[in-house]
């Protein structure tokens, strides 16, 4: 899956600065939507799953197909295990609501 080499390579940048991949911190993560309903659905689900609300935005001058933003985010380990199943469920879960997951980040955590 595509967003396996993803989470391979955002760790492969953690690890070379340090990052203690198994410490639970802070992740975001976007997804974008046709449609604002949709977002709407979306994000009663996530929230349901711990996840918080940072953001939920509106491009209306563009051309894009998916112009409504989510971000989202929880405390989560970031090992590849543990981010591959958060980051493949919310792209199984952007996919029914005709979505499309963008990727994640988190802050450096080297203590």
């Amino acid at each position: 899956m595509e967003q396996i080499e993803k989470n391979k390579s955002v760790l492969k940048l953690l690890n070379e600065y340090g990052d203690k991949l198994e410490s639970v911190r802070e992740v975001n993560h976007w997804i974008f939507f046709k449609s604002f309903d949709d977002m709407c659905d979306y994000k009663d689900v996530v929230e349901k799953k711990g996840f918080k609300i940072s953001n939920m935005s509106h491009e209306k001058d563009t051309d894009e197909t998916h112009p409504f933003t989510l971000i989202i985010n929880r405390e989560d380990k970031v090992d590849l295990d543990s981010i591959n199943e958060v980051t493949i469920e919310l792209c199984e879960l952007a996919e029914e609501f005709d979505a499309t997951y963008d990727g994640w980040e988190t802050p450096l955590f080297d203590e």
